[in-house]
C-alpha cells in the first residue's frame, strides 16, 4: 500500500513537472498585439484566456475610440492574480496592451493582457 501511494505520488509529481514550466515559457513569449483602437467601435467586449487550469475572462468597455475601463470577470484569487489584475489599471491609463508587467506575476499580467486583446473579437453590447 505505502508503494503504490509512493509510486502514485512520484507519476503526480512528474505529471506536474512537466506541464508547468513548458506552459509558462509558451505564456511568457507569448506575443500581445496591440489593438487599433481608432477602429473599434464604442460597447462592451468580452475576452478570456486559459492558463494551466486557470481561465481568466475580462469585459473591455470601449468609449470614443478609448478603452473607458475593464473589469475582471474570472480571475484566481491568489496573490499573483489579484497583483497583476491592477496592470489592467495601466492599460487604461495609457490606452496601450505594451504596459510593464508586475514582478512575480508577470505569466497572470500577460495571460490577462492576452484576454484583453482577444476581448476585441467578442462584442457583448452597446
Amino acid at each position: 500500500m505505502k508503494r503504490t501511494a509512493l509510486r502514485l505520488l512520484a507519476v503526480l509529481l512528474a505529471a506536474g513537472a512537466a506541464c508547468g514550466p513548458s506552459e509558462e515559457k509558451r505564456v511568457l513569449a507569448m506575443p500581445i498585439n496591440e489593438v487599433d483602437l481608432p477602429r473599434v467601435d464604442d460597447g462592451t467586449y468580452r475576452g478570456s484566456f486559459t492558463f494551466s487550469r486557470f481561465a481568466y475572462v475580462v469585459d473591455v468597455k470601449v468609449q470614443d475610440h478609448k478603452i473607458a475601463g475593464i473589469v475582471m470577470v474570472k480571475n484566481r484569487d491568489d496573490k499573483w492574480a489579484v497583483s497583476a489584475a491592477t496592470m489592467a489599471d495601466s492599460v487604461v491609463l495609457y490606452q496601450k496592451l505594451g504596459v510593464d508587467v508586475i514582478a512575480g506575476a508577470t505569466a497572470s499580467c500577460k495571460v490577462i493582457l492576452k484576454a484583453i486583446e482577444l476581448s476585441f473579437k467578442n462584442r457583448i453590447s452597446d
